[in-house]
């Protein structure tokens, strides 16, 4: 798998940017449903909004036309309704034959533990439907779940199948109701939409507690996808929604689609789209595209959330949040962005009046300090110096993973200097 390089910019005494790419390895289990772990050993605190804090990720998928059918599925946890905070994911195929209903295949599944089950259920994205197909762990790899020699679908579940709404989910003792879920032969694309994301871009809008979950879901046969976003606690009367393309922290991008509210005053927005185009595709797959609604109030836009990501937002860099705490006159901010089925994830740091000598994110809830997880290299001329990162459980906890501790709000973003080596400034990655 190749590793993106990282790659930090910075001026002595002035701003310093810093933008990163970096792959998620060695991953553990998957983690709770509904409550902040914390991450770095902090003790759990108050529940807290899982479809927002869950609510973007992508699910890619294949699905060929001539029969017999071969579709794929990939499993995560923010497909899952309600979605699920996990490390987990996993991959499946099934073949099916349309004219007789003859189905086979397994599913694989990574960084999970105590899986109870795995089934095939009969539902549409964003819905859960009943079982059709209970599915067998392989007696020579524990990780693999295999659909039963001379399994058939009826023809109610072949037209399902046909209509992309069959699903493969996995559950666990910590999540019985399913801890990772796969739309088969449909990519499903989450996101979660907030005010923060929208300020991210746009500094001029005006802050909201308003927020809003929704989903695309790409038929890979044709191209062509269904939208919808549910909104919530709006300051005024929406007045147009949008799916836009750009990326999170750029500057507001162009109308891609624009999304109908149905019925009028429901929150809902729906659009189902002519076949994209390759760059309309690529910007989907790529995380740059985001759902955008407008108000009375911000015109320009009150809340976005970007499609396919799970986007955290560093609260301002400060000495008084290192620990232990110094003195500094630095300041900054940052975002990080992860694709949870790849495990990676990009994101940016400007950092103002002090000169870096390296800059991390690291895992550890507020208060508590952790170990490295991203390492940037900076060099002490100045100069662009590209280098690559792997990131890996930073204290060889296999049930404490990089990607749980993400979600589940427990890294920071910290810089280090001659003065502090330490850390001199540090800025808690958090739900937006």
């Amino acid at each position: 798998m190749k590793i993106p390089r990282v790659v930090s910019t910075f001026t002595a005494l002035a701003a310093l940017t810093v933008v990163f790419g970096a792959v998620f390895v060695g991953c553990g289990k998957g983690g709770s449903s509904g409550m902040n772990s914390g991450g770095g050993g902090a003790p759990a605190v108050a529940p807290r909004d899982v479809a927002i804090s869950c609510g973007g990720g992508a699910g890619e998928a294949t699905l060929t036309t001539v029969s017999p059918v071969m579709a794929t599925a990939t499993l995560t946890g923010n497909q899952q309704v309600p979605a699920v905070c996990t490390g987990a994911v996993g991959t499946g195929t099934v073949t099916v034959d349309t004219a007789t209903g003859a189905i086979s295949g397994s599913i694989t599944l990574n960084s999970i533990a105590n899986v109870t089950a795995a089934h095939i259920h009969d539902a549409a994205a964003g819905a859960n439907g009943g079982i059709i197909i209970a599915l067998m762990q392989s007696m020579s790899n524990s990780a693999e779940w295999d659909v039963p020699v001379g399994s058939k679908l009826t023809s109610t579940q072949i037209t399902d199948f046909n209509n992309g709404a069959l699903y493969f989910n996995a559950h666990t003792s910590v999540n019985p109701d399913g801890e990772v879920r796969g739309q088969i032969g449909r990519s499903v694309f989450t996101g979660a939409m907030t005010s923060a994301q929208e300020r991210l871009s746009d500094t001029s809008a005006t802050a909201s507690t308003a927020t809003g979950t929704g989903k695309v879901v790409l038929d890979p046969s044709s191209n062509v996808v269904t939208a919808s976003f549910h909104v919530t606690g709006l300051s005024s009367a929406s007045t147009v929604a949008h799916i836009h393309t750009g990326a999170v922290g750029a500057a507001p991008g162009p109308v891609t689609f624009s999304m109908s509210e149905t019925p009028m005053g429901s929150g809902t927005f729906t659009v189902t789209t002519t076949p994209l185009t390759p760059q309309q595709l690529s910007d989907l797959r790529a995380g740059n595209m985001y759902f955008n609604v407008h108000t009375m109030n911000n015109p320009n836009g009150e809340i976005r959330g970007q499609i396919g990501r799970v986007v955290r937002i560093a609260k301002p860099f400060s000495g008084a949040n290192q620990v232990p705490a110094v003195t500094s006159s630095g300041s900054g901010s940052g975002f990080a962005v992860l694709d949870v089925a790849t495990r990676t994830f990009i994101g940016s740091m400007t950092i103002n009046n002090i000169q870096p000598t390296l800059a991390h994110i690291h895992a550890g809830a507020a208060g508590a300090a952790g170990g490295i997880i991203v390492n940037f290299t900076v060099t002490a001329s100045g100069s662009s110096s590209p280098s690559s990162a792997a990131i890996v459980p930073p204290d060889g906890n296999s049930n404490s993973t990089p990607v749980q501790q993400f979600l589940d709000d427990g890294t920071y973003m910290n810089v280090h200097t001659t003065a502090h080596m330490d850390g001199e400034i540090r800025g808690q990655l958090d739900i937006p």
